[in-house]
């Protein structure tokens, strides 16, 4: 199974895993993320918007058809994407 190619591959991909190495050794760490101080109200805020539009009879066919089209929508949408979405959505 050995392969004379496998051992010229394996040497050249070692040689970047220290090339990798020695970058990150060398680089700055990364400054965590700040959410904005006020995201919890805004989402307490939505939260509640949500609750009194799912308890009004009037509101509710409406509100429940838009979070299955935010579900659906999250389920498709990587992660990053999904919260730079929100992100720009809340700083609005």
């Amino acid at each position: 199974m050995f392969h004379p190619g496998m051992k010229a591959k394996m040497d050249e991909l070692e040689a970047r895993k220290a090339e990798l190495e020695i970058d990150l050794a060398n680089s700055e760490p990364a400054h965590p993320k700040r959410l904005h101080p006020g995201l919890s109200d805004l989402y307490r805020r939505k939260v509640a918007n949500l609750t009194t539009a799912l308890n009004d009879p009037a509101t509710k066919p409406e509100a429940t058809t838009i979070i299955v089209t935010i579900n659906a929508a999250a389920d498709q949408t990587p992660f990053f994407a999904s919260a730079s979405a929100f992100r720009a959505s809340t700083m609005a």
